[in-house]
């Protein structure tokens, strides 16, 4: 079991040295009635003598005015240092989020668990993506995968109105498993959209207006 350490103040101390230089007892015999080790007890007087001397120094309170001025100042210059660090930190997170992308950003990061130039959670919070983004390991693409793909970019050139639908029934001709949503899945991945005849917008607008037009006529000229 530990022994507590014990504390002393400094007056029973400046008792003990004082008792000490008295010449009356020992310094073992001291030791050993106030129960502390003699080695103590010669530190203690040591450190005594040495600072015996700041008690008749009449510069010491003004020694210690400037002692303080001068923390103060090392303080507010560290104050001000923290500041413009914390400005051009929240600056930093602000463009990167802007003009880096976040795989980057995780590549980044991911670094720092080989490099160790910081904790990996600290750079996260410092370009603001998720911590565990960066332990995920993206499951590899099948060779069925890239096959589909790349029957689907065949078809889609050849025809171009060719949708999700249809994809989907031309893998199957060629013994490739997989529904529609499949198919949408992998031509969203790839960019591919099909290409349908979209309506004319200026000639339903030309139309409204006509419509619009006849219609105000007809109550000007009362007709049915």
């Amino acid at each position: 079991m530990s022994r507590q350490r014990r504390n002393f103040s400094a007056k029973f101390k400046s008792d003990l040295v004082i008792e000490l230089l008295k010449g009356e007892k020992d310094l073992n015999t001291l030791a050993t009635e106030n129960n502390i080790q003699p080695n103590l007890l010669r530190n203690w007087k040591k450190e005594f003598l040495n600072n015996a001397s700041a008690a008749f120094d009449d510069k010491r309170e003004e020694n210690l005015k400037d002692t303080l001025a001068e923390e103060r100042k090392e303080k507010s210059e560290y104050a001000k240092k923290v500041g413009q660090l914390t400005m051009q930190v929240d600056w930093l997170k602000k463009n990167l989020k802007k003009f880096v992308d976040l795989t980057t950003r995780v590549s980044l990061v991911q670094n720092l668990l080989t490099t160790k130039e910081l904790p990996a959670s600290v750079g996260a919070k410092l370009l603001d993506i998720n911590r565990t983004s960066i332990y995920y390991k993206g499951t590899p693409v099948s060779e069925e995968e890239l096959a589909c793909k790349e029957i689907i970019d065949h078809l889609h050139t050849d025809n171009p109105t060719w949708g999700a639908r249809q994809m989907s029934a031309q893998l199957k001709l060629r013994c490739y498993h997989g529904g529609r949503r499949k198919a949408r899945r992998y031509m969203s991945e790839m960019d591919i959209h099909p290409i349908y005849p979209k309506m004319n917008l200026e000639f339903v607008k030309s139309f409204a207006i006509i419509n619009l037009l006849f219609s105000k006529l007809r109550k000007h000229l009362k007709m049915p």
